[in-house]
């Protein structure tokens, strides 16, 4: 799959990929249990997501799960325990803060995970 392909998933994916980003300026990497829930819900929702919005051309389930987990571990090493307290606890809500930083993860996680090579 294409990054072109990536942005038009639809408005859900759009979303649920907005929340997998890096920060220029993260306030520290979380860890224990608080970033291994934030990495659960958010591989849940963009599997879910990946796999809902697929075009003609099925993306293989390793791929889908390697570009998940890139978002996942990579936003969790940016944001700090108050961005992912209320991820969490909206239920996948993303911060304006989660949000603006789609871009560099995205292109990053698709280039490594989801571009034909």
């Amino acid at each position: 799959m294409r990054a072109r392909s990536i942005l038009s998933l639809g408005s859900a994916t759009a979303a649920a990929l907005s929340l997998f980003v890096l920060s220029t300026s993260p306030a520290h990497a979380l860890d224990g249990s608080l970033a291994t829930s934030f990495i659960k819900l958010m591989m849940t929702s963009c599997i879910k997501n990946m796999k809902a919005n697929q075009g003609k051309d099925p993306i293989p389930d390793a791929k889908i799960n390697g570009y998940c987990s890139c978002l996942a571990t990579s936003t969790a090493k940016e944001l700090d325990d108050s961005e992912v307290q209320s991820y969490i606890s909206s239920g996948g809500k993303a911060t304006v803060h989660m949000q603006s930083m789609n871009a560099r993860i995205n292109r990053d996680c698709t280039k490594r995970y989801l571009q034909k090579q």
